[in-house]
């Protein structure tokens, strides 16, 4: 596995702790400018990365509410989006944990969190959506697209984002299946634009991982394997009320459902001896169906708790979980460093330095920040 700092330390001291490989580099950008026989633009003290997911659940995460720029809910396909600032745009756990990899290792990465679709709609595109999301948070000023859910890259409306916003990265998920990419496939799913970094996941010592595209159509890879991201604990509790929640409207309305059938049949049955009162037959069946009842054949699961009455700030809540979904935020958060090192440093320079300076692994080309950071030092005063 590549040098253990950077954004790697998450897999050791969470997405709390300090970068300070990162941290040391930039203060380097800071000194370069203090030196006049060297005319170079100042390192940015800060810089937007949009997450584009299942929404973060921002209300009362301090983690998250202290970067936030703006949360948007663009599920609906909407030309404008709903604003939610400081709003649980979602019960779903899965924008959190990308998010809070994606900001992770300094205060100076700043949040713009776009809702594409429910947790559990992960996986149904709709192309309005990620239009307008994508259009949305550039608007907000965001330089670094994460996009961990799978997007219509080829869809028109999308593509023409992507291509009209040269100096926007846009990061994608080769997703979690045994797919090769070549060159030749990333074409014909639109992920050949030079403003576009693909990463997958692999193992954490570099090798590669099962359900994981691959190839060398990809561009670097990450750990994804067990990989800690952030929640409020307050989210882990309410995840927990709202799975149990659908789980039991899901026993409900197939208990409905047989309450109907039984209802219907006990209805042909009382018609049948309208017409033919001699039917014993139907007699006795409807005879017994009315001294028993109705039975449902499942129980309704117990519902814990409500989330009107689940605290949602008493500490941070770690979680860990396997995908490229949690690698993709990885290449994010260190893009978004190295624009903070090199202001103008452009989304094409970022990707090659991250093809050329990452570790050669078993699996390919896996990212490695410490050079990343150090490519985009070299970088200052280009693009």
């Amino acid at each position: 596995m590549p040098n253990n700092e950077g954004v790697y330390r998450l897999l050791q001291g969470g997405v709390a702790s300090d970068d300070v490989e990162f941290r040391a580099v930039h203060a380097q950008a800071v000194e370069q400018k203090k030196n006049p026989k060297r005319p170079v633009p100042p390192p940015l003290m800060s810089v937007n990365l949009a997450v584009v997911d299942s929404g973060t659940f921002a209300e009362g995460e301090q983690f998250f509410l202290d970067r936030l720029v703006a949360s948007g809910d663009a599920s609906g396909g909407f030309s404008s989006v709903r604003l939610t600032k400081g709003k649980p745009v979602t019960t779903g756990y899965h924008g959190s944990h990308v998010a809070s990899i994606a900001i992770a290792g300094t205060a100076m990465i700043k949040l713009v969190d776009v809702q594409i679709c429910s947790h559990q709609e992960i996986g149904q595109n709709n192309p309005a959506a990620w239009a307008t999301g994508f259009k949305w948070a550039i608007g907000q000023g965001a330089r670094v697209i994460n996009c961990s859910v799978i997007c219509p890259w080829t869809d028109p409306a999308v593509e023409g984002v992507v291509q009209g916003n040269t100096g926007v990265l846009f990061v994608a998920t080769a997703g979690n299946s045994d797919r090769e990419f070549t060159t030749e496939l990333r074409a014909t799913m639109g992920m050949a634009n030079a403003n576009m970094l693909l990463v997958s996941g692999c193992a954490n010592d570099g090798s590669r991982e099962a359900q994981r595209g691959f190839g060398s159509g990809i561009d670097v890879y990450a750990p994804s394997k067990q990989i800690p991201g952030l929640v409020a604990r307050g989210l882990v509790q309410s995840l927990q009320y709202y799975d149990a929640r659908v789980n039991a409207d899901k026993v409900l309305a197939s208990i409905e459902e047989d309450r109907a059938r039984w209802t219907l049949r006990r209805d042909d049955l009382k018609k049948q001896l309208e017409e033919d009162p001699g039917n014993a037959l139907a007699k006795m069946q409807l005879t017994m169906m009315e001294k028993k009842g109705f039975v449902p054949t499942r129980n309704v699961p117990a519902v814990p708790g409500s989330p009107d009455v689940i605290p949602v700030n008493p500490g941070d809540q770690a979680r860990r979980d396997n995908g490229s979904s949690f690698a993709l935020p990885m290449a994010s958060n260190v893009a978004a460093k190295m624009m903070l090192i090199s202001p103008n440093i452009t989304p094409s320079e970022i990707i090659a330095i991250m093809r050329d300076t990452a570790e050669g692994c078993a699996v390919g080309r896996v990212l490695d920040p410490k050079r990343c950071y150090e490519g985009a030092l070299a970088n200052r005063g280009g693009g």
